[in-house]
């Protein structure tokens, strides 16, 4: 009798796409269409970056609630539902006539849809369904988001042009979230166990203990740090190494908040075409892929901290290369160095949650980090439009982006694995 095949690749590859299509289209699309609203509507820069600022916050606080959904229902029901308020969120955000309809439409709907449909539940998924593969299962996973990027930036800027009605934007961001929920009631499965499999498709009670010494070995050897206990919440809060891990997602999110909002406006200013900024933003997402596919690969062999080093050292210097990117050489290597940078980051920092803290609370877990990021993370925007609207310029943000995260590389230099308070009583 065959062994069945892992079903856990069938739902990656369902998840990769349910990402790509939600990060890609609203996440990434949603600053294309922001530079189009600015000129139609007549908007400030500080009230068209409130909608973005209300969008990210609304992803990042409703996190504590989606994971309590998860966990009293499921995450194809969590899905589903955020399909719908994502969509109704971008059907309101094209109708819209006034700043108040965009804020409520575009921020809180389909920020609290795209959170329900993205990166919690899917990470969950990825977290419960592999874990000597993980890092590379959350680096395919969060590659399609910045394949998203790459692909959605400049069709978004070429379907301005082509009709000229920035509302059309949104009508693709509703059909996309529609399309995800469809994937997520068809496929989703929520733990190897519900049909008769194991973790990385690997029945633990059939390895020998002369494989299980060898698996060990090569971990050790490969400086992968997997905990083998999975922390309540309560307890992960009182570790170090979970507050500088926040700073670490704070300042990557704070970061491409910045870019995905701004950096079409950015660029422009600085005389570069308004479709060169458009390609410039689908680079550094497709760049990011490449980062988050490396990231993937390297993280379970070796230490995902050290990945994480890097990465925040690409987006340090990619941030200040922006700052004064004037020609299309300047603008490309930003694009290439924060793209790389965010995707190493991203994937490592979560990584290093799952690693550290194990897979059965993840999704409160990460619900929490979401939670301070994003309060966080989220008001970049507004500071950012306005800084330009009373200084007419950003420098100043970007400075402050690049300061902190000087400070949260060095302190991810020195953080060391937390050890589990049942260990530390013996």
């Amino acid at each position: 009798m065959s062994t069945p095949r892992f079903y856990g690749w069938t739902l990656l590859a369902v998840l990769s796409s349910i990402y790509f299509l939600v990060i890609g289209a609203s996440f990434y699309g949603f600053g294309v269409a922001l530079a189009a609203m600015i000129k139609s509507m007549g908007w400030t820069r500080t009230e068209a970056a409130i909608g973005y600022s209300i969008f990210a916050l609304s992803m990042g606080i409703v996190g504590p609630l989606i994971a309590l959904f998860i966990q009293r229902f499921n995450t194809r029901a969590c899905m589903f539902i955020g399909g719908i308020l994502t969509v109704s969120g971008a059907m309101l955000t094209f109708y819209t006539e006034s700043l108040m309809q965009y804020y409520l439409g575009a921020g809180v709907l389909m920020g609290i849809g795209v959170a329900m449909q993205s990166f919690l539940p899917c990470s969950q998924l990825v977290a419960t369904w592999f874990v000597k593969k993980r890092a590379l299962g959350m680096g395919l996973l969060m590659a399609s988001g910045g394949l998203g990027a790459f692909i959605v930036a400049p069709s978004f800027s070429w379907l301005l042009i082509e009709t000229g009605n920035w509302r059309y934007l949104w009508l693709v961001i509703a059909i996309c979230g529609a399309v995800a929920a469809v994937l997520a009631v068809i496929f989703i499965r929520e733990n190897p166990s519900d049909i008769g499999q194991f973790a990385d498709g690997i029945d633990p009670d059939a390895i020998s203990e002369t494989e299980q010494g060898t698996e060990n070995t090569k971990a050790t050897a490969a400086m992968t740090t997997v905990i083998q206990r999975d922390w309540k919440v309560g307890e992960v809060v009182r570790t170090h190494a979970f507050w500088i891990i926040v700073l670490v997602a704070t300042v990557v999110m704070a970061s491409v908040n910045m870019v995905n909002s701004q950096v079409v406006l950015h660029l422009t200013d600085m005389g570069l075409t308004a479709t060169f900024a458009a390609s410039a933003l689908g680079i550094q997402g497709f760049l990011s892929t490449g980062g988050r596919l490396l990231a993937g690969s390297l993280g379970d062999r070796f230490d995902p901290r050290k990945i994480l080093v890097v990465g925040l050292f690409c987006v340090l210097v990619g941030i200040l290369i922006l700052s004064i990117a004037n020609t299309t050489i300047l603008s490309y290597l930003f694009a290439s160095l924060f793209g790389l940078g965010f995707g190493m980051a991203v994937v490592s920092y979560s990584t290093l949650l799952a690693n550290y803290f194990g897979s059965l609370y993840f999704a409160q877990i990460m619900s929490v980090l979401g939670f301070v990021s994003t309060i966080i993370g989220a008001s970049v925007p507004v500071l950012a439009g306005f800084a330009y609207d009373w200084l007419g310029s950003y420098i100043v943000v970007f400075l402050i982006i690049s300061g902190f995260a000087f400070v949260s590389m060095v302190l991810s230099i020195v953080m060391r694995p937390p050890v589990h308070p049942s260990t530390s009583a013996i």
